[in-house]
């Protein structure tokens, strides 16, 4: 005798398989929910991240517009929606959609970092900056935040401002190659070259002497 599944099951299995790495097979799951239900909203959700893990942000979109559209008070669905439209650099429809999100969930730091990205992206650094500085109060203990900032006001021409956030930033982890990377950057520009190489070193950046100058790859 033939059991029949439920949509529910059928989903378990396909988050199950998702989880193990068998990705047709999770992909074929989330497709069949998806001709039974169109709007399964978590069926949507995870076939666009399905996508995504293989670098078709494009092709995820409309997934995560559907499970949006379908239930949209769960934050993880803006969240890959709007980590799927910067990747595309879709910037304006990333802006929008952040700050839908921040309506709905105005603590959700992953967001305000994200609209933080977004805005500097699109140029707008003094924005960009009061955004960052409004996720370090909702999450004071973040070193991505903190190094984000620290290089809005460093491409803002605020070197010392900068430097003291780079600080903060490797005071919470000393071990981010980016932080240091970046905080060896601001360091050469202000004229610190011995300090700046060194700092440069530990964050394992390519350091390359030019007749012009040191180019940082």
């Amino acid at each position: 005798m033939t059991v029949k599944l439920t949509i529910d099951q059928i989903l378990n299995q396909a988050i199950a398989a998702h989880k193990a790495s068998k990705f047709e097979e999770a992909e074929q799951l989330y497709k069949n929910i998806l001709k039974a239900q169109p709007q399964n909203s978590h069926a949507n959700h995870n076939l666009g991240v399905l996508k995504v893990s293989f670098n078709k942000s494009a092709e995820a979109l409309p997934f995560f517009k559907a499970a949006i559209a379908a239930n949209s008070k769960i934050g993880r669905f803006w969240t890959s929606y709007i980590d799927a439209l910067v990747k595309e650099n879709q910037l304006e429809e990333a802006e929008v959609s952040c700050r839908k999100a921040i309506e709905l969930e105005p603590n959700l730091v992953k967001t305000h970092y994200n609209l933080g990205l977004v805005i500097s992206k699109l140029g707008r650094l003094e924005e960009a900056e009061a955004i960052y500085k409004k996720a370090i109060e909702l999450e004071p203990d973040n070193s991505e935040l903190y190094y984000n900032l620290a290089l809005t006001l460093q491409n803002s021409g605020k070197l010392e401002k900068s430097r003291t956030i780079y600080k903060k930033a490797l005071k919470l982890d000393s071990s981010d190659k980016r932080i240091k990377i970046g905080y060896g950057r601001l360091l050469l520009k202000l004229n610190e070259k011995i300090k700046g190489l060194k700092i440069l070193s530990e964050g394992q950046g390519v350091i390359i002497f030019t007749q012009s100058g040191v180019k940082i790859i």
